[in-house]
């Protein structure tokens, strides 16, 4: 499953039920509005999504206000049951990032898409393990 999101001429895909973002193109303001919309009814219409990763590997400038943007995307991703994870951020895009005192600590971030892949699939094992154990354990006290 792909298709293009927006005018930014984004191609998402869906893989082994995590939403793919790759952005190649620097954020405009008059544009992430949209974006962010798009992208969250993409998560509502995909049924059994597990997580959704944004690609930057291919942006050279972000800024702070792109970060916060971007931030808030990937809360409301997590709102819906989706964990969300930004991946790719160029080591001079990182420090100047810091520099201007973006600190990242409300995010997941991960070095590239393999790398989040595995911690949203690790993630959601962990979940049915624990939903297992809370299940045995209310089977136990009905006995």
């Amino acid at each position: 499953m792909s298709d293009q999101l927006l005018n930014y001429g984004i191609a998402s895909y869906v893989s082994e039920n995590i939403l793919i973002v790759p952005f190649q193109t620097e954020f405009y303001a008059d544009g992430i509005e949209a974006f962010r919309q798009e992208i969250l009814k993409k998560i509502h219409e995909t049924n059994n999504l597990k997580g959704m990763i944004i690609d930057v590997s291919q942006v050279n400038l972000l800024d702070v206000s792109n970060m916060k943007e971007l931030e808030s995307i990937l809360s409301m991703s997590s709102v819906l049951g989706v964990t969300g994870y930004l991946v790719g951020l160029k080591p001079a895009v990182a420090v100047a990032l810091v520099e201007l005192g973006y600190e990242g600590n409300k995010l997941n971030i991960a070095l590239n898409v393999e790398q989040a892949a595995k911690s949203i699939q690790e993630g959601e094992a962990l979940k049915m393990r624990h939903d297992d154990e809370l299940e045995s354990d209310h089977e136990s006290e009905d006995r």
